[in-house]
C-alpha cells in the first residue's frame, strides 16, 4: 500500500458561543475517517440508515441536521448505530 491508496475525510463541527467575552462552554469535534477497504463505506452506510427516518425539519437550510433539535433518543441511537456501530475487516 502507497500513501496514493489512502484518501481520508476529516469532518470538524463546533457548538457553543465563541464570543471573548462568552461564559458559556464551547467545543470542537473532529473526526477522522480513513477511506481504507469498506469501512468508509460502511460508516456512510450506518449514517444513512440512521438518518433516513428522522424529519426534515431537523435540517437546516445547508442540509445539515442540527444536534440542538435531536431528541435524546435520537442522539442515542447515533451514538450506538453510528459512532460506536461494529465494523468488519
Amino acid at each position: 500500500m502507497t500513501f496514493d491508496d489512502i484518501d481520508m475525510v476529516i469532518a470538524i463541527d463546533e457548538t457553543g458561543s465563541f464570543s471573548a467575552r462568552s461564559a458559556e462552554l464551547n467545543f470542537f469535534i473532529a473526526v477522522h475517517l480513513r477511506q481504507i477497504k469498506t469501512l468508509y463505506k460502511l460508516k456512510q452506510r450506518q449514517f444513512t440508515e440512521w438518518e433516513r427516518p428522522l424529519p426534515r425539519t431537523l435540517k437546516n437550510s445547508k442540509e445539515e441536521i442540527k444536534s440542538s433539535l435531536l431528541s435524546d433518543k435520537q442522539l442515542t441511537e447515533f451514538a450506538r448505530n453510528v459512532i460506536c456501530a461494529p465494523y468488519f475487516v
